[in-house]
């Protein structure tokens, strides 16, 4: 059996229980998306799902659905992954946990099946950087400039969340964090924190700026 006819068998199974995936539930592709990924899969694979090489699945849509699809098929009990500080480069899939000790600093595609947990911040460069987590994705901060983030689980940062333009798109089941702050940018998911600034204005009260290049440089 195929990919494709591993995933039409998987969605027979679990099809309930993926309508109710983040962004998936409210995505007007959603009818669609079922068949789209199955044609997707004859002749791509996930990780070209994911790490955006060319395929029909454009709509974050599909990347949470390759996403859980990935999970379902990862190998059981991987062993935790630890990182120092890094600046990534190159996509990289991390089959279990991954533990970032410094900040990790985002320039290509990074998939964690399990949770990843960053001590520092994450921080996003370069062209279009996408992370993908199946778990819980916790940071101290967290900066994204025209960039996707995607978590299954819940986003977590226990300071500052800041989000900037229109590509850039963070999805999540939940978003909490002490500081929110959105310009002209997607945040997708329940949202909980202590203060949100959605424009440039609320931005600039909250934080004293809203200049991008020197929110990362606070947040860093």
């Amino acid at each position: 059996m195929g990919l494709a006819e591993d995933y039409r068998a998987y969605v027979k199974r679990e099809k309930n229980r993926l309508k109710r995936l983040p962004y998936f539930a409210d995505s007007d592709q959603r009818r669609e998306a079922f068949l789209v990924m199955f044609e997707a899969l004859s002749t791509h694979d996930l990780e070209a799902i994911l790490r955006w090489q060319a395929n029909a699945c454009s709509d974050p849509v599909f990347r949470v659905l390759a996403l859980d699809f990935m999970l379902a098929r990862r190998a059981a009990s991987p062993a935790p992954v630890e990182w120092p500080e890094t600046t990534l480069d190159r996509d990289t899939i991390v089959e279990g946990d991954l533990r970032v000790t410094g900040n990790l600093i985002n320039g290509a595609a990074l998939t964690v099946l399990g949770d990843l947990t960053i001590e520092g911040a994450y921080l996003t460069e370069g062209d279009y950087p996408c992370c993908q987590v199946g778990g819980t994705f916790a940071a101290r901060d967290y900066f994204a400039l025209e960039a996707e983030t995607m978590v299954l689980g819940t986003l977590r940062v226990a300071r500052t969340l800041a989000v900037f333009y229109p590509e850039t798109v963070t999805i999540a089941a939940a978003v909490e964090a002490t500081n929110v702050c959105s310009e002209n940018a997607w945040i997708v998911g329940a949202l909980k924190a202590e203060h949100i600034a959605e424009d440039a204005a609320a931005m600039k009260a909250l934080l004293g700026t809203d200049d991008p290049d020197v929110v990362r440089a606070m947040v860093a």
